[in-house]
């Protein structure tokens, strides 16, 4: 994958002033998923991608330098931006299964110190589930909880632009986890965070759920 490239090639060689279509990879039932399997499925993926195999070791994402090294700028279809923490590990398919149908994602896993980042995005809806958006948060939230031991802690309404959104927090016995979920235009989009109960820089968590934008046209 390539990295620091000046303008560098989770969750974007491109520049902020174009948009970029990212190569899907291929859905694999075999791979834990982030939504249904928790958190330690994800640091064995995570731990995957950091020793790709050659056949896999080609780009899947293009990115550019933010304002800190640390930061790599990801741009997401429908013209979203977004700056992820950490270094950039991979991309994969998962399927979400919820009460009204399944939701396919594409998701970016990146972590930082003892925090672990990620951003999804679903392939665009049909009508019918664009029509409630606060339904599909609670789906998705529903879904994300179900046979996990994580409590909800809170949740509230948020907004990007005039598009609706859900900020979740749960608790788990060693973790906080934290999400923000989004209805822009025909695509859901979930943004995570989860980090140690003893840790994490709630600094780079604010600037992680704050670079997410809608960039004009």
């Amino acid at each position: 994958m390539k990295r620091n490239l000046g303008i560098v090639s989770v969750i974007a060689t491109a520049s902020l002033l174009s948009i970029i279509a990212p190569t899907t990879a291929q859905y694999r039932p075999d791979r834990p998923t982030f939504f249904s399997d928790g958190d330690r499925e994800l640091e064995q993926e995570i731990n995957r991608i950091d020793h790709p195999s050659k056949q896999h070791s080609e780009p899947v994402l293009s990115f550019e330098q933010a304002q800190k090294p640390s930061e790599e700028i990801t741009q997401l279809p429908g013209n979203i931006i977004v700056a992820m923490p950490g270094s950039f590990r991979g991309e994969r398919r998962e399927i979400l299964d919820t009460s009204d149908g399944k939701l396919e994602f594409t998701v970016l896993a990146t972590r930082q110190s003892d925090s672990k980042f990620t951003v999804a995005y679903s392939i665009p809806l049909n009508s019918t589930r664009l029509g409630e958006p606060q339904a599909l948060f609670n789906q998705i939230r529903d879904s994300y909880i179900k046979g996990r031991p994580v409590e909800l802690v809170g949740e509230r309404n948020i907004a990007l632009q005039r598009y609706p959104g859900r900020e979740i927090n749960l608790s788990s016995f060693l973790e906080n986890h934290q999400f923000r979920v989004y209805l822009v235009q025909q695509r859901v989009y979930v943004l995570g965070v989860s980090k140690a109960k003893d840790g994490g820089s709630t600094q780079d968590i604010s600037q992680f759920f704050n670079s997410f934008q809608l960039r004009a046209q």
